[in-house]
This record gives structure tokens, C-alpha cells and sequence, in this order.
């Protein structure tokens, strides 16, 4: 966990903001030392949860937004907004959690599940 603390406070604002300007919002952050810092935060939830690694893509996209999802196919999307705001590892590993809640639960994969079968009533009734 000390080391998480060194990542959030040197490492993710140097790859955030660069030494040649900003990236661009909606960029992708991919930095190996970030990456595994991330996934050793993450194991102790991803065994909590019953998910190994490989069911997790955790991605890091810059964006001022303080916020986190989870998407099919076990993607994880983290703002940097929401690591840079956090005031501790505490909480970023709780929004995590959350989101590898919605992973574990499949609940992206049971919504679109839903939104199709009854899309497809919603159109037919709006047709009639």
C-alpha cells in the first residue's frame, strides 16, 4: 500500500500531465509501473470476489470526471480525475470494489440483456 501512495502522488500526475503538455481527454494511460501497481492493489478484491485476473481489464483513461466503470467483457475504466482526487488508497480501492461488484455480478452483460428484450417492445409498441 506505501507504494500506491508514491503512485498517486508522483506517478499519476507526471503520465496525467506529461512533461510536453496534456494529454487529451479520453486518452488511454498505459504505463507498466502504473499497471502493476494497479493489479496488486487489485488482488486481494479480484480473490474477494472470485475473479482471477485475466476476467479484469483495468484501464486508466485521462479524464477530469471523478468517476470509475465497469463494462462487458470485465473492462474497468478509472478516471484519472478520480485518483487524483482521492485523498487516500481507501478510497479508490472502495469505488474499485464497487465496480468490481458489477463485474463479478455480470450486471453490464444482464442490463444489455434487458435493454433488448424490451427495446424490442418499446419499438413494436411505439409502431402501433
Amino acid at each position: 500500500m506505501k507504494y500506491f501512495f508514491v503512485f498517486l502522488l508522483f506517478i499519476a500526475p507526471q503520465a496525467i500531465h506529461g512533461h510536453s503538455g496534456n494529454i487529451p481527454t479520453g486518452a488511454l494511460i498505459r504505463d507498466p509501473e502504473i499497471e502493476d501497481t494497479l493489479k496488486k492493489v487489485m488482488q486481494p478484491l479480484l480473490d474477494a470476489a472470485n475473479l482471477k485476473v485475466g476476467q479484469v481489464k483495468p484501464y486508466i483513461i485521462a479524464d477530469p470526471e471523478l468517476n470509475a466503470s465497469a463494462g462487458m467483457g470485465g473492462v474497468l475504466l478509472i478516471h484519472t480525475g478520480l485518483i487524483l482526487a482521492c485523498e487516500n488508497v481507501d478510497q479508490l480501492i472502495g469505488v474499485i470494489a464497487h465496480e468490481l461488484g458489477h463485474i463479478a455480478g455480470e450486471h453490464v452483460n444482464r442490463t444489455i440483456g434487458i435493454h433488448q428484450k424490451t427495446g424490442m417492445k418499446a419499438t413494436i409498441a411505439s409502431l402501433v
